[in-house]
């Protein structure tokens, strides 16, 4: 088993095609791995590398939007079932940010109530500053987490020219469950340098996704699919 070489690459440009779940696990079988025995495993580091990419990164097709509508007197209320991380939390009526805080000041405030200006991400709840005196509609934005891939044919919602950081995630997992402590970081620093570039992407205004890019792996996917951050 060996890490693909400059010379594997192509050098010309193509447009990105993305993977779909069963391709995805053939890419880190094919590297001599059993498929009765590693294949139920490739399928879960798929999605566990899924999440982590969405956790550590902003990505715009994972903006998502909720209505918290309070009640009086009741100052916790539960997150969406897909929540990853906040954006941020605004008053339509007022137009105004409500300000995050951490749960020692929340916990050092007096009890009060009154049209909340604060909040805090406690576990799955969100938690408001003063408790409410009436109904209030605030708008929630906030990074969703992705749907695990179940069926062959479902397809990552990572950007194609980062679908590659699945494979490099999971190539790392199945070299350390074959002990091979070597190889396995070798495929988890080309897991981080993919990420670094995602995040200045990801942050970058103008990044929208799908785009023209030099090319990587020149493979039974066509040669299709490149990215510009695996060399």
């Amino acid at each position: 088993m060996t890490f693909p070489s400059e010379s594997e690459y192509p050098g010309e440009s193509s447009f990105i095609a993305g993977y779909t779940y069963r391709e995805l696990q053939d890419e880190v079988i094919i590297h001599q791995f059993s498929d009765q025995k590693y294949r139920p495993l490739v399928r879960t580091w798929l999605n566990q590398a899924q999440r982590r990419v969405v956790l550590e990164s902003n990505l715009r097709t994972q903006d998502e939007s909720a209505t918290v509508t309070t009640e009086v007197g009741k100052s916790a209320y539960s997150l969406p079932s897909d929540f990853a991380r906040i954006i941020d939390l605004h008053n339509p009526t007022t137009q105004e940010l409500l300000t995050p805080i951490d749960i020692k000041s929340l916990d050092a405030l007096p009890a009060s109530t009154g049209l909340p200006y604060s909040y805090v991400i406690s576990g799955t709840n969100i938690l408001l500053y003063p408790t409410p005196d009436a109904v209030y509609s605030l708008s929630l934005r906030y990074w969703r987490l992705p749907e695990d891939m179940v069926s062959d044919s479902d397809t990552p919602e990572v950007p194609a020219q980062y679908q590659e950081l699945l494979i490099a995630f999971a190539m790392k997992k199945a070299f350390l469950r074959e002990d091979d402590p070597q190889m396995a970081q070798t495929w988890e620093v080309q897991f981080e340098k993919g990420m670094l570039k995602l995040r200045g992407e990801a942050n970058d205004d103008t990044f929208d996704g799908p785009r023209q890019v030099g090319g990587t792996w020149g493979d039974e996917h066509g040669g299709a699919l490149v990215n510009s951050w695996w060399r």
